[in-house]
């Protein structure tokens, strides 16, 4: 039996757990910055991520800006121009194909992920560097796992039923899903038309 994991094993409601901007602290005025674009990118999305990110910006009382030549990356990310700024906002996957240098932060992010948190960069591309983006921080969401859902995977473990999670999660987050659970295997980093294609590949494996 093959599961998603953000709203099917988790609760599906997502929170800003923590940022890291430069100044590798929250609540400077270069991480708030970075909070208000992060929002103005996602602004009016109902992905749960963006709703997360949206709710932090509330709390903080954000002006938010406009957003223009949004556009949205399946499964990876969105990217648009807030302010005068070309930002990216999305996956790990979305920065290593944009060649982004994740390394300021590699740390923190693998902190984070072991932790089965979620992570999210954001990244400016500038004429200044020829476009091509530059990290300037990192955001972790933090959600949690359905009482119903331990119940289920321990019923279909006792009659011998393989379980199988799938998501577009990074590695560490959907490592730690599945080792609370202890379902028995997992894809990560999967993107949406990716999924059923597994799907197919499981079936015929039996």
């Amino acid at each position: 039996v093959a599961f998603d994991k953000t709203g099917t094993l988790t609760v599906g409601h997502p929170t800003l757990i923590s940022m890291y901007s430069n100044s590798k602290e929250n609540d400077t005025q270069e991480s708030v910055s970075l909070l208000m674009l992060a929002a103005s990118l996602q602004a009016g999305s109902e992905h749960p991520l963006a709703k997360a990110v949206a709710d932090a910006a509330s709390l903080k009382g954000l002006h938010l800006k406009t957003v223009h030549d949004l556009q949205a990356l399946a499964g990876k990310g969105v990217v648009g121009v807030v302010d005068g700024q070309k930002l990216y906002f999305g996956s790990t996957r979305l920065m290593s194909e944009l060649k982004v240098n994740l390394s300021k932060f590699k740390e923190e992010a693998l902190l984070q992920e072991q932790a089965g948190h979620t992570i999210s960069w954001l990244a400016q591309a500038r004429a200044l560097d020829n476009f091509a983006p530059k990290l300037l921080g990192i955001f972790a969401f933090g959600d949690t796992i359905k009482v119903s859902s331990r119940k289920a995977i321990e019923s279909l473990s006792k009659v011998d039923i393989k379980t199988v999670l799938i998501s577009g999660d990074n590695q560490g987050s959907v490592a730690n899903v599945s080792s609370q659970l202890g379902v028995s295997d997992y894809y990560a980093q999967v993107l949406p038309d990716e999924k059923a294609s597994i799907v197919m590949q499981l079936k015929q494996g039996g």
